[in-house]
């Protein structure tokens, strides 16, 4: 849309076969547990072997983007995909979010948005999630390609789509409190975390991550069901029944309010236990407590008569604002 909108950002088949490929690969680099893997494991690793060798190592694939520049570049390399070699390290950058270009840097807003939050990884999971939960699709996304545009080496949107992107983070906080923050959810991930960290020791995973330049490649969500064919400890067997069968523990959880510093919550009790395990769940409606309104900016095709400026108002309430005469 923008090649055809834009012909003067002079937008070439390379550089849109390239922020494709990105977008393809951005997340063939994720292994078992998801974020959970990068968040809670690799850390836990990290603590555990704090030799200078395997902490270079760990630190080397830490991050599932880190992860799929490394497989993108070794089947780039095994399969002499049809790319140069600056055509490759855009593909990584964009990637990795890094080095991003002084003239073209919106490019890497297409991909992974850290001014606005807005990007097709966005739009592509929040549709997909909605649409199989049952939620229904929550917006077409073809309205955010067709109507925004390059100014200043940014993307920014039509005036129109001001309720569109309000609904866009609306649709990302409702799924993390009913679906992502869900203290089940959470819960199930946690105790899959422990039972993680113990097929650790009893397969040998630190082994693979550090010996095997992709030996993380195998550690997929079917390791989790590694004791069912293999011989493990009885703590391993007993997280794995307790995963398996939903014996989840007893659980004290709250929604917190970084802002307003207040927190509402609830807890589970089962037979035979008195304390519950508390688990603070963050839901808002922005990431990070960040407030991303402000860094938005909206254009609208209409004549500045008399070269007044938009009306104070209209600015504040949709961050800002460019007319195009």
């Amino acid at each position: 849309a923008l090649q055809k909108n834009q012909p003067e950002l002079k937008i070439t088949k390379q550089e849109i076969t390239c922020v494709s490929v990105a977008g393809l690969c951005h997340d063939v680099g994720h292994c078992c547990l998801s974020h959970g893997f990068d968040h809670y494991f690799i850390p836990t690793l990290k603590k555990k072997y704090p030799t200078k060798e395997k902490t270079q190592k760990l630190n080397a694939i830490d991050t599932h983007e880190k992860r799929s520049v490394l497989l993108f570049r070794h089947l780039h390399k095994k399969y002499h995909l049809p790319f140069t070699a600056s055509e490759v390290n855009l593909i990584c950058n964009l990637i990795l979010d890094e080095n991003k270009s002084a003239t073209r840097g919106w490019l890497w807003e297409i991909i992974s948005n850290g001014e606005t939050f807005i990007d097709v990884d966005k739009l592509d999971y929040l549709c997909r999630d909605s649409l199989h939960l049952g939620f229904g699709k929550p917006f077409h996304y073809q309205e955010f390609l067709q109507n925004s545009k390059i100014y200043a080496n940014h993307i920014i949107y039509d005036i129109k789509l001001k309720q569109r992107i309000y609904n866009l983070f609306y649709t990302r906080y409702d799924l993390h409190l009913r679906v992502y923050q869900h203290p089940v959810v959470v819960l199930m991930a946690k105790v899959g975390i422990k039972l993680l960290l113990h097929l650790e020791e009893d397969l040998h995973l630190m082994e693979k991550l550090t010996n095997d330049d992709f030996g993380w490649c195998s550690i997929i969500d079917d390791v989790l069901n590694a004791p069912l064919w293999l011989p493990v400890s009885t703590k391993t067997k007993q997280l794995y029944q307790q995963m398996s069968s939903r014996q989840l523990p007893p659980y004290e959880f709250w929604l917190e309010d970084k802002k307003l510093k207040t927190r509402k919550g609830s807890h589970l009790q089962l037979d035979g236990c008195d304390q519950p395990e508390t688990l603070p769940i963050f839901v808002g409606f922005f990431p990070k407590d960040k407030n991303y309104f402000p860094n938005i900016t909206y254009f609208c095709q209409e004549t500045i008569l008399y070269g007044e400026s938009p009306p104070t108002q209209k600015i504040q309430q949709c961050g800002k604002l460019l007319i195009f005469p």
